[in-house]
Parts: structure tokens; sequence; C-alpha cells
């Protein structure tokens, strides 16, 4: 609740913010948060909004191909640039939003465990590229 996070953190209150502002700070996601969410929803939209329009892009490109592929690689690196400073230097080390229960621990490990051995049951078998026939 609102007057729990008051309590919690009477600090940010007396640092000389106003009593609505001091609030709408505190009802923000935390800046790890941020830095997890959107960088990689401008990375799923850039992608979606430029291979979905393709061909209007391009057009508004004069037609030109190239400018139409500069334009993704610069939107695209400029997504991923902005994926690896919010998780190397804003999310990696941040404290988890919430505790997490040996419970939860124990059940992603099970979960995991069983989705990495139907991933190793659907590949094919390894074999060397090169035998010798007998």
């Amino acid at each position: 609740t609102l007057l729990g996070r008051r309590l919690l953190h009477p600090l940010r209150r007396s640092a000389g913010m106003s009593s609505s502002s001091a609030l709408a700070a505190e009802a923000a996601p935390p800046s790890a948060l941020r830095w997890a969410v959107l960088p990689w929803s401008f990375f799923i939209g850039e992608n979606v909004l430029l291979s979905h329009n393709r061909a209007s892009i391009i057009a508004l490109c004069g037609g030109d191909e190239q400018s139409y592929h500069a334009l993704y690689n610069a939107l695209s690196t400029a997504a991923c640039a902005s994926l690896g400073f919010g998780y190397f230097f804003r999310v990696a080390g941040a404290p988890p939003l919430r505790h997490v229960s040996v419970a939860a621990v124990g059940g992603s490990f099970v979960l995991q465990a069983v989705g990495l051995a139907g991933l190793f049951q659907a590949l094919p078998r390894a074999q060397l590229p090169l035998a010798s026939e007998p």
C-alpha cells in the first residue's frame, strides 16, 4: 500500500520533494525494471514495425532497398545497444524486485530440467560427418 511505502521510504519524502511528487516517485517502477522492459519492448516493436511494413518503407525511401536496410540496421543496432547497456549497467547486480521462495526456485529448476530433457529428446542423434564404411 502507499502508506507502507511512505513508512519504508521516509528519506525520500524528506528530501525536499512535495508530497505529490514523492508519491509519484514511489509509485514509479524501479529503474532496473524500466531498463529490463523498455529496451526489449523497443527491440520487438522495431522488428515488428519494420518487418511488417517493409514494402511501404522501401516505397518511402524512393524504392531503394539499401536505404531500408540502413534504417533497419541503425534501429536494430540502437535497440541492441540499449539492451546491452540496460543489462550490463542497470539490471545486472540489481536487487530482486521481490523475495523468491525456496519452492519457486525448486519449481523453476524442475521445469527447466524437464524442458531440457524434452529438448534433448527432440534433437537429432549426433553423428560423425565422415564415417568409413565397414
